[in-house]
């Protein structure tokens, strides 16, 4: 294998450098993780590092031939740009660079993916993740404290029933390759038959993956326990846990303006939770994941707060036209009325697309004169909320890189006022639902016009569409966009 790899160098023009060799046998023996040869590779990585030890490359590769690190990145499934996605992160401490012990790893990360997607929210987001498996190999099998001290990639050791994340070696083996930045989360194997507690930064698992939507929800979406068996907690209030049994405040209580949802969905107010038999209420009667950690899906309420959480990391709106400069659209005269010589010439925009169900777009079309340059207009957007994911304070650097503050959308306090306009669905050149307004029945008339546009995810979802989500206080689930329309004769 190895003269095939370098045989790569004979393809090259002789005038490339040795950035560009090293490269491509870089990139050639990456594909032998794709294959489960990780034996193999650390061979290729070893000679690819002593040929070209100057280069970029053979650093890289020497630091995967040597243990304690990162050895491959497997893109599982890539449903967007990062910015714009939720990215799910797997990797593992305790495995040794052996194709046995790292394809054991491989399946127990792909069971893992599929318990998690097959929970009905994130089966119904899943277009709104992106999926990596991250290989780490480690010099020593298992974990510290166990059967004593373990050098392993991420010196993960248990102790009391719980594991724990050596920070510096974390940091060393995540900064060493330009793996994807993530909300900050990502999820862990480990080489031992432990539980599965949740630590800053990591949701550890050493066996069974069905509590992974369980842990996810604390991590991920800031839920409560539902449980009862774990008294002397010191009393709560989230999204799913109460102080109180008044119905009327309760986080939950504005599920009771629908009361048909209220019996459809078995939300009420029961004692027990966050480890406590009495003092706290839950909104489930005990069937959701935040409850018995098993594999039931999560209730009304934990569900809701889910998705409000996946959109603040999320923009409704995937990609639009540039609203940075006008639209200048010509019209043709037939009497007393003007229609567009080009209907493509318009602003449009590509809505996220969830598994089952789709945003609902709106057109808003106004004359205004004063409207210059395709910025957006209205009141200013406003701030981040305290607890937004992006003003979370990190801790101790122990887990995958948080990503920046998500972009500044702009909110639905922003007028939107006008004409309707009904929104056309017209397939981009790589065949997505774009969708631009449909002016053809709009009286135009030469001039500047101010065209806006909502997306906004109404979670109307099942066979009888039923919401998902009645409160979204800060507007992450909509977002607007305006554009200068200046019609020309």
């Amino acid at each position: 294998m190895r003269f095939a790899l370098f045989a790569l160098l004979l393809l090259l023009p002789q005038a490339a450098d040795d950035d560009a060799k090293s490269e491509a046998i870089f990139r050639a023996i990456e594909k032998l993780g794709k294959q489960g040869k990780f034996e193999q590779s650390r061979v290729e990585y070893r000679a690819l590092a002593k040929r070209y030890p100057a280069t970029p490359w053979g650093k890289r590769a020497a630091a995967r031939a040597a243990g304690n690190g990162i050895i491959f990145v497997d893109e599982v499934e890539a449903n967007g740009p990062m910015q714009n996605r939720v990215d799910f992160l797997l990797c593992s401490d305790g495995y040794l660079y052996t194709d046995s012990d790292q394809s054991k790893w491989d399946a127990q990360a792909k069971a893992l993916i599929q318990v998690f997607f097959d929970e009905p929210v994130f089966k119904e987001y899943r277009p709104y993740f992106n999926t990596w498996k991250v290989f780490v190999a480690s010099n020593e099998s298992g974990i510290s404290m166990k059967d004593g001290e373990k050098d392993t990639a991420f010196g993960v050791a248990s102790s009391g029933g719980t594991y724990h994340v050596q920070p510096v070696k974390s940091m060393n083996v995540l900064g060493a390759e330009p793996i994807p930045s993530t909300e900050g989360l990502g999820v862990m194997l480990v080489k031992d038959n432990g539980g599965h507690p949740l630590e800053t930064g990591w949701i550890i698992y050493g066996g069974d993956p069905s509590q992974l939507v369980h842990n996810w929800g604390h991590g991920f979406g800031t839920l409560g326990d539902e449980y009862i068996n774990k008294p002397g907690r010191t009393k709560t209030r989230l999204c799913n846990v109460s102080e109180t049994p008044d119905a009327e405040n309760v986080p939950w209580a504005h599920w009771y303006k629908r009361p048909d949802l209220v019996k459809e969905y078995g939300i009420g107010v029961h004692e027990g939770g966050n480890g406590m038999p009495k003092g706290q209420w839950r909104p489930s009667p005990g069937v959701c994941s935040m409850n018995d950690g098993s594999s039931h899906p999560y209730c009304a309420v934990c569900r809701e707060a889910t998705v409000v959480r996946i959109y603040t990391f999320v923009n409704p709106i995937d990609e639009a036209a540039d609203n940075q400069a006008s639209f200048v659209s010509k019209v043709k005269k037939s009497g007393e009325t003007f229609a567009l010589v080009d209907p493509k010439a318009l602003p449009w925009v590509l809505p996220m697309q969830p598994a089952t169900h789709r945003l609902t777009v709106k057109w808003k079309l106004k004359r205004d004169e004063a409207t210059a340059g395709g910025q957006a207009t209205g009141p200013t957007p406003p701030p981040i909320p305290d607890d937004h994911p992006s003003k979370r304070d990190p801790g101790t650097k122990v887990g995958p890189e948080p990503k920046d503050v998500p972009k500044q959308r702009v909110y639905a306090r922003i007028p939107f006022d006008g004409e309707a306009v009904p929104t056309l669905v017209r397939p981009d050149k790589r065949g997505r639902p774009a969708e631009m307004p449909d002016l053809s029945k709009i009286k135009l008339r030469p001039g500047k016009y101010q065209l806006t546009v909502e997306v906004r995810d109404e979670t109307l979802i099942g066979k009888v569409p039923r919401p998902w989500v009645l409160k979204d206080e800060s507007s992450f689930m909509v977002e607007r966009m305006t554009w200068t329309l200046e019609i020309a004769e």
